[in-house]
């Protein structure tokens, strides 16, 4: 695998795109139907996860192949508001500089994240596996909360 240029971080040597080429391009024959240029591959693999992305927003709950778990948005209710359990309202913050907790009242005071459940995971080390989701998947959450179009599971 290829150095990326990071800093120090958590992931040093992160399983990329190309890398994910490299491995699946390595067995294929030249002039084969599976021998694809590496644009159209980046081309189906983005569309591919955006497929997956939509389905997860709309309130799906997407199982992972090879018993990795599954992904779904689930909402979750403190049991206390406090500067502990919500976030700061940084918006506010940064117009009036008045430092208040975002209570996230068009939620009903409940907190939405993209997850991960591992429960039904069948692979060894499975603490050392971390998944991020994209700012555009983060925005993309935010303005369907906030538009009031979901349905999404409750913990």
């Amino acid at each position: 695998m290829a150095y990326h240029g990071r800093g120090k971080n958590k992931i040093q040597d992160p399983y990329t795109l190309p890398d994910i080429y490299k491995a699946y391009i390595e067995d294929k024959d030249e002039g084969s139907p599976y021998d694809i240029p590496y644009s159209l591959f980046v081309d189906i693999a983005i569309h591919y996860l955006k497929e997956i992305s939509q389905y997860i927003l709309d309130g799906g709950s997407y199982v992972m192949p090879y018993s990795m778990g599954d992904i779904s948005v689930v909402g979750k209710r403190p049991k206390k508001l406090s500067s502990k359990t919500m976030k700061p309202d940084w918006g506010l913050f940064n117009k009036s500089g008045v430092y208040s907790i975002h209570l996230n009242d068009h939620t009903d005071y409940r907190k939405y994240m993209f997850r991960w459940s591992k429960l039904q995971a069948k692979v060894k080390n499975m603490k050392s596996y971390r998944l991020v989701f994209t700012r555009e998947n983060k925005r993309a959450l935010a303005s369907r909360l906030k538009s009031g179009d979901y349905n999404y599971f409750e913990i």
